[in-house]
């Protein structure tokens, strides 16, 4: 089960015209099988590799801009190696009807339980080694062990209360409260820098960008955003391949959702898209034709 729900803040921005904050979460080991579970709530951004299934839980509102690890873009192997290094092993409960379990589970019960389950993964593990050894693509493999991932997350928004509100409540999936919890303690904790007028909100910027021009800025934190799809940035992506991934995101059609998390400030207080308080993505200015 997880035991610590690994999030960290990337970006944290107040706009100095609206008062309005915009923050950027990194949850670094997410159940990717929670990403998958739809609510009532619209979903945005969730890419062609999306799979709806029935479910209770969606963690990403209508105003959440989100990327995450694609099982179409990394190598089984690669996923075989990090489910065995911390494989995702839910928090078990009983039985009921409803929604929600009942957590009265016994020490012993959960452990025959959770054994049960890990033969089970190890099972699905040897399958997907033998089709990938076979030659089936990734896409298809890596869809019958994407129940123990964990995955990176990136997720951008203005308004994260009714997240908080809804996902971090016990009637959630366990699981998927423990992040919500950890997040809403983050947010409150941390303080915000303010931004100006075409000051920029960028979760990967690092100080060693420091001489390249601003257009390049943020090129290179687009590409950042966007390599979560199938590997961690960790800081040490070379600018110039991040600069060559930029052009190909840009191209037709158009890889809009990394483009979602880099966001400015303009002395008003409108909406643009799913951002409040006058805050708008380098995605809404490319769709209006309108200049960084």
């Amino acid at each position: 089960m997880i035991t610590n729900a690994k999030v960290v803040i990337k970006a944290d921005s107040r706009s100095l015209y609206s008062n309005k904050r915009c923050t950027t979460f990194l949850l670094e080991n997410f159940p990717y099988r929670l990403i998958q579970e739809p609510s009532t709530h619209r979903l945005i951004s969730f890419g062609s590799d999306y799979i709806p299934t029935m479910g209770n839980t969606n963690p990403f509102t209508e105003y959440v801009s989100r990327n995450s690890a694609s099982t179409r873009a990394i190598p089984v192997s690669k996923i075989i190696e990090n489910i065995i290094k911390d494989p995702y092993i839910p928090t078990f409960t009983r039985n009921k009807p409803g929604m929600q379990g009942v957590d009265d589970l016994s020490e012993a019960e959960v452990d025959e339980i959770t054994s049960a389950y890990m033969e089970s993964m190890h099972s699905q593990l040897s399958y997907a080694q033998w089709l990938s050894v076979k030659g089936a693509h990734k896409q298809e493999v890596n869809g019958i062990i994407s129940p123990y991932m964990r995955i990176p997350v990136l997720c951008t928004a203005t308004e994260w209360r009714n997240f908080f509100s809804l996902r971090n409540h016990k009637d959630v999936h366990p699981d998927l409260q423990l992040f919500a919890s950890e997040m809403e303690e983050l947010y409150k904790n941390n303080i915000p820098n303010w931004l100006g007028e075409n000051e920029w909100h960028l979760p990967f910027y690092t100080k060693d960008l420091g001489s390249y021009t601003r257009d390049d800025v943020l090129k290179i934190c687009t590409a950042r955003n966007a390599r979560l799809s199938y590997n961690r940035f960790d800081g040490n992506t070379d600018p110039q391949k991040d600069l060559e991934l930029y052009n190909q995101l840009l191209s037709e059609p158009l890889h809009g959702s990394p483009f979602e998390h880099n966001l400015t400030v303009r002395d008003t207080v409108q909406s643009h898209a799913n951002f409040t308080g006058g805050f708008i993505s380098m995605r809404k200015l490319i769709e209006l034709g309108e200049k960084f």
